[in-house]
């Protein structure tokens, strides 16, 4: 009997400290476990990622080991004014070493190792030893945390349709350690009666009207937030697509009326005739203008072509952008056309800047501006180094080198084009038998890549540029079979 206590009190003094109950306070307490209780088919996941209380996560390896009690070990053996003096020491030994340089590059480097070391000191004194980075904070119960929880899950039941949900908490103490349960009362869901839209512009009544087929609200049906806020995007949507620019969400906006003994709701949908203090009505597209900046000092010319300003390189033609540009000029403005437009021009992989901005005209039009910023027309990267593997079966093999090398040449044939040039050589030596000379074999690759738009294949009623490649390789392989 003797020798099961002592072992019970190992065990026990073994359990508390891979939990890290020896580390809380004196009036702290460590959440252990929590248990959501429902009937309705509600989304677990949603509930779980409400409460911002949780246990700590074991290791993976080691299920008995918390995350907790590993940071909290880790953290009453890390000291963070430790690092503060190691970053002046670092300041101090690098401008000993700066002042003994005369060339600024050589400066600049110092100056680049001495930050890069810096940084990694500030982080370590940031996020903590490596026990403190694997691990993760002991997960002290807080009680308004509970209260805050239990509101987040009554909210929840509410935007599925039970109005009068409530979440009944149950605490279980042992020692220091803290259960909870969540128990959730469902009761009656709510049933969506009725929808009406309340419009007072007549020109969105009608638009409203003509795409009322869309919606996704057909009562009688259970009640939920997100069907009416699916609907609130989906009239939010259309009416930017139809011209009306100066509207908001907040113009949006629905009513409910609840009927509590018979458990249903009536909703109404008000969309305000005014925006941000203007008229909501329709916009129509005046004009649109697209400006390419130049990489260095070359002469723009302003171009006028199918109702389209260009300000572009000498390298670039109209013609060739103006599929990409999706705007129409006299039509109502678009927020689709608008986003199509954007989305055109970054497949291209031409440009790291593009924006498209409106401009209010004094006749209560629009003029789109298109501003696009080129990338690099050239980019050269390459890579080497030695690989080394033993086969099975055969002797090792001896380090053998590689090279890669590749060159992107945006807009090389001046088609909107992006040319791609890749090599790669490599040289394998593999030794065999004692007294033999090593096997060896030597392969080269060379590789063209050609991706351009078939804008002369392009159709105004193509929602998308039909695109090209052209792909063309070499492989040389040179070895005893």
């Amino acid at each position: 009997m003797k020798h099961v206590r002592h072992i019970g009190w190992g065990l026990a003094f073994l359990l508390s400290n891979c939990m890290g109950l020896r580390h809380l306070a004196e009036n702290e307490h460590l959440l252990v476990r929590q248990k959501l209780v429902y009937e309705a088919e509600l989304d677990k996941s949603a509930l779980k990622s409400l409460l911002k209380q949780r246990p700590n996560r074991h290791a993976l390896l080691f299920p008995w080991l918390s995350l907790g009690a590993l940071h909290a070990w880790g953290s009453e053996r890390f000291d963070a004014s430790l690092y503060d003096q190691k970053i002046a020491d670092v300041h101090r030994k690098y401008a000993l070493k700066q002042d003994q340089k005369k060339s600024a590059a050589a400066k600049q480097r110092l100056s680049d190792r001495m930050q890069r070391k810096i940084a990694t000191y500030e982080r370590i004194r940031k996020e903590g030893n490596l026990w403190m980075r694997l691990g993760e904070p002991l997960a002290v119960y807080d009680s308004n945390g509970l209260r805050t929880d239990a509101e987040a899950l009554e909210s929840y039941l509410i935007t599925q349709g039970y109005l009068e949900g409530r979440v009944k908490t149950q605490l279980h103490t042992h020692e220091k350690k803290i259960r909870l349960t969540y128990t959730l009362s469902e009761k009656e869901r709510y049933v969506l009666r009725s929808f009406e839209y309340r419009l007072q512009d007549p020109s969105i009544r009608a638009l409203v009207a003509a795409h009322e087929a869309d919606t996704d609200i057909h009562p009688p049906m259970y009640y939920t937030q997100e069907i009416i806020t699916q609907e609130r995007d989906r009239l939010y949507t259309l009416l930017r697509n139809h011209g009306y620019f100066s509207l908001d969400r907040a113009a949006f906006f629905c009513v409910l009326d609840t009927q509590r003994t018979q458990h249903t709701i009536d909703a109404r949908l008000y969309v305000e005739a005014s925006s941000n203090g203007a008229s909501a009505k329709p916009y129509s597209l005046n004009s649109v203008s697209i400006a390419v900046a130049p990489e260095s000092d070359e002469i723009q010319q302003p171009i006028q072509y199918q109702n389209v300003q260009y300000l572009l390189p000498p390298r670039f033609k109209s013609w060739r952008l103006a599929p990409f540009i999706r705007l129409q000029t006299g039509g109502l403005y678009s927020e689709a056309r608008q986003n199509q437009t954007f989305q055109e021009f970054q497949s291209l992989n031409l440009f790291r800047f593009i924006d498209i901005t409106q401009d209010t005209l004094s006749d209560g039009a629009l003029h789109a501006r298109i501003q696009l910023r080129t990338l690099p027309r050239y980019d050269f990267s390459t890579e080497g180094g030695f690989t080394s593997y033993i086969p099975f079966g055969e002797g090792p093999q001896l380090p053998s080198p590689f090279f890669v090398a590749s060159l992107k040449i945006r807009h090389a044939f001046r088609s909107l084009d992006v040319l791609n040039i890749s090599s790669r050589f490599v040289l394998e030596a593999l030794t065999t038998r004692p007294g033999q000379s090593p096997y060896q074999s030597f392969e080269a690759s060379l590789n063209f890549d050609l991706a351009f738009p078939h804008t002369n294949l392009w159709r105004p009623n193509q929602r998308h540029i039909p695109r090209g490649q052209i792909q063309l390789g070499m492989d040389i392989v040179d070895r005893i079979d």
